[in-house]
């Protein structure tokens, strides 16, 4: 599998000008500080981890297993994790054909990953290791009933009659438009607010020789349906897996 690209190295923050006042020579030491205060705020957020002393050169081969949508209808998260994987370098056998064999060969998911069995099976398989997913959470996409303000607003003319004299020196009313009477009108009226879908995934990738753990990784994200919601989740983390499976291979 071709090296994935690593985000670029950081710039380095300026040095202290010889002379520089103690507030300029602070605000270098807190430039010098953000970059590293934000990589640890950023490992504490993560939401995936890998197995450092698992030896990755073992997988060549990944299935990629029905997710468990506890009860709710299958919106195809299982697909959208394989295409992403096969963007990404992976080889990835058809799940059509994993789940044949293990229908074949009567297994459950705790049967595959059965220590005394998961290695037969996993030459059976033709895997060295499967992506297992739950969905954790689903909140299909909908309209909720709102109110909100419709602003009416009418320009009405106004007029002055005065009089006026004329040359021959009779005077006469004369009315001219010297200005405008404006309305503001407010209404509350009902509107269909679309919300978004929110999709919650967790996945891991286990070894089926040995039914060790290589890499798990859970999110969760929203999308204009759930379909959208999913492809985001696993474009994230399958990025995450690429860049931790390269960054530690050797």
């Amino acid at each position: 599998m071709g090296a994935v690209p690593q985000d670029g190295e950081g710039l380095k923050a300026p040095r202290g000008r010889p002379g520089a006042s103690r507030a300029g020579q602070g605000r270098a030491a807190v430039r010098r500080v953000l970059p590293a205060l934000a990589a640890l705020l950023a490992g504490c957020l993560a939401s995936d981890a890998i197995n450092k002393d698992y030896d990755r050169t073992k997988v060549r081969r990944i299935g990629v297993l029905a997710f468990d949508y506890a009860g709710r209808t299958p919106f195809g998260a299982e697909d959208i994790f394989a295409k992403h994987l096969l963007d990404r370098g992976y080889h990835v056998v058809e799940r059509a054909r994993l789940e044949s064999v293990m229908r074949e060969q009567n297994l459950s998911l705790s049967g595959l990953l059965a220590p005394g069995t998961a290695k037969g099976v996993g030459q059976v398989l033709g895997v060295d290791a499967v992506l297992i997913g739950s969905v954790t959470a689903y909140e299909a996409e909908r309209k909720t009933l709102v109110m909100v303000d419709s602003r009416t607003t009418r320009e009405e003319p106004v007029f002055e009659t005065k009089p006026e004299k004329r040359k021959d020196g009779k005077t006469h009313e004369v009315t001219r438009q010297v200005g405008k009477k404006v309305t503001e009108e407010v209404k509350q009226i009902p509107f269909m607010l679309p919300v978004d879908a929110e999709v919650g995934l967790a996945v891991k990738l286990v070894d089926v020789e040995t039914g060790e753990v290589v890499w798990v990784g859970t999110e969760t994200s929203q999308g204009v349906n759930g379909a959208m919601a999913t492809d985001w989740i696993a474009s994230y983390l399958v990025k995450r897996l690429s860049k931790k499976w390269v960054s530690r291979r050797d």
